[in-house]
């Protein structure tokens, strides 16, 4: 039977398709890798880029280091490159990868500090529903840091200002002042979040909230008798926290002074 042209195209092409496909799938392709490599099909390549290069370039060293070098200079791999870097999904990777890991890192510091609250303290004070020493602990130390730099750049601002106006070295005054306002400072801190959302930074990273007895975030004057409550601790040598090791409901001497308390938030 006598095929017609546009037959006699598909029936070559669906054999050369099939040797094509023999060939691959045979030793062929591992013969040619080797023979690239024999001949050093590569660096004859690369000695070719670099007699084209200009006169009076640089050529010592390795061929194709020099070649890589000269590639990685050239402006339409910069360009490329740019692009490649500012594209969006790179963009969409990467803020990905900071959530997953900010995240994972707060799940991790959230359930080691919930195994230290359920080992410290009486049965009756091992309440998962509470947050115990440990919660509390980090967190202090956390919002602490945060406060006191909070502080300190406001510091360096007032006393900047003081200095331009022609102002002289601080003395007694001086120096009563700046306790007078590192008061203030920590009470704004803690007085501000606890009345405003229930938790400062330091709370959120461990997993806990401090509310009032009703369930809702503490008011400002609750907030700030709570406050007197936490320096009262701190310049005690941390004896206004020990009440929480043995309380049914872990309350320290802030919960107890302004009627609040501190719970564990659901994971």
């Amino acid at each position: 039977m006598r095929l017609g042209p546009a037959a006699l195209r598909g029936a070559l092409a669906d054999e050369v398709e099939r040797v094509i496909d023999g060939l691959l799938a045979g030793p062929l392709p591992e013969a040619v890798a080797r023979s690239i490599v024999r001949h050093r099909v590569v660096n004859r390549m690369v000695d070719e880029v670099l007699e084209t290069a200009e006169p009076g370039s640089k050529v010592d060293g390795d061929p194709l280091e020099q070649a890589v070098e000269r590639i990685v200079a050239m402006p339409a791999f910069k360009r490329a490159l740019q692009e490649t870097l500012s594209s969006p999904e790179v963009r969409d990777a990467l803020v990905s990868t900071t959530t997953g890991f900010g995240e994972e890192l707060v799940d991790a510091v959230r359930a080691r500090t919930r195994r230290l609250d359920a080992r410290l303290g009486t049965r009756e004070s091992r309440s998962a529903e509470f947050g115990g020493v440990a919660s509390r602990g980090i967190a202090l130390v956390v919002d602490a840091l945060l406060a006191q730099l909070a502080f300190v750049v406001l510091g360096a601002s007032v006393s900047l200002v003081a200095w331009l106006a022609g102002a002289s070295r601080p003395g007694v005054l001086g120096h009563v002042l700046a306790g007078a306002g590192w008061l203030l400072v920590v009470g704004a801190y803690f007085g501000a979040f606890w009345s405003s959302t229930g938790r400062t930074p330091g709370m959120h990273l461990v997993g806990v909230r401090v509310h009032a007895a009703d369930g809702r975030a503490p008011g400002g004057l609750r907030s700030l008798v709570r406050c007197a409550g936490l320096v009262i601790s701190i310049l005690t040598l941390g004896i206004g926290f020990l009440p929480a090791l043995v309380d049914r409901r872990r309350r320290a001497l802030p919960d107890l002074l302004a009627g609040t308390v501190v719970v564990q938030e659901e994971p």
